[in-house]
């Protein structure tokens, strides 16, 4: 079957190929669960088979990911906003707390102060997981970063991610699931790391404002 699926790729003209790469690297910039990444290594695979170039490929990939980064880029005031009136509407008040932790004035204020300082490497860094890198690009928008800093850090994440799954795809050749293996176990382990984060932040949250409580 995949054979006669590499041979009707073959017979397409490859720009098909590269439309399909931008729908799929703009997909995963607005709708975190796209697969985008495992499109990604099987470009490496087909590249491996000749039917596309490795130049374009970047090039395309790029495209998608820009158009989809800048999109919640600008967008970034208007999601904030949103994720203000669900949290008016929200009655568990378990969530309701997390999440007026992450968007209240003072918590914005803090999270501009520090993307200030460390958002160049935040941008570049959140291309290695999928778990964050949907929310960089919002958190840019709204803390309003210099648009070349967020465009060069960005370029510079998705130029070594993407070359990673790309030679991985490329370098495995017919074995190319594999990557997909790793992929898996590789975002398990960033997953847990961030929810452990989030449970850290709750608590430290919790205790700064039962400390704050005694002394009222």
């Amino acid at each position: 079957m995949l054979d006669a699926f590499l041979n009707y790729l073959q017979e397409i003209d490859p720009i098909w190929i590269h439309f399909f790469l931008i729908f799929s690297t703009f997909t995963e910039n607005v709708f975190p669960p796209w697969p985008g990444d495992t499109f990604i290594v099987f470009a490496g695979f087909l590249i491996y088979h000749n039917i596309i170039s490795p130049i374009t490929t970047y090039i395309s990939t790029a495209i998608g990911n820009f158009i989809g980064a800048y999109l919640m880029y600008f967008m970034g005031q208007k999601i904030l906003n949103l994720a203000h009136k669900i949290h008016d509407q929200i009655k568990i008040k378990w969530i309701s707390n997390l999440l007026e932790a992450m968007i209240s004035e003072d918590q914005m204020k803090k999270t501009e102060k520090w993307f200030n300082k460390w958002g160049f490497l935040f941008v570049v860094l959140s291309r290695f997981s999928a778990g964050i890198r949907y929310f960089v690009s919002i958190i840019a928008g709204i803390t309003k970063m210099n648009l070349f800093l967020f465009s060069f850090g960005f370029l510079i994440g998705i130029l070594i991610w993407n070359s990673l799954l790309l030679a991985g795809g490329y370098l495995l050749g017919e074995n190319w699931k594999k990557i997909l293996e790793w992929l898996k176990m590789y975002n398990l382990v960033i997953s847990l790391i961030i929810i452990i984060g989030i449970l850290i932040f709750i608590l430290y949250r919790k205790k700064k404002q039962k400390h704050s409580n005694l002394y009222e």
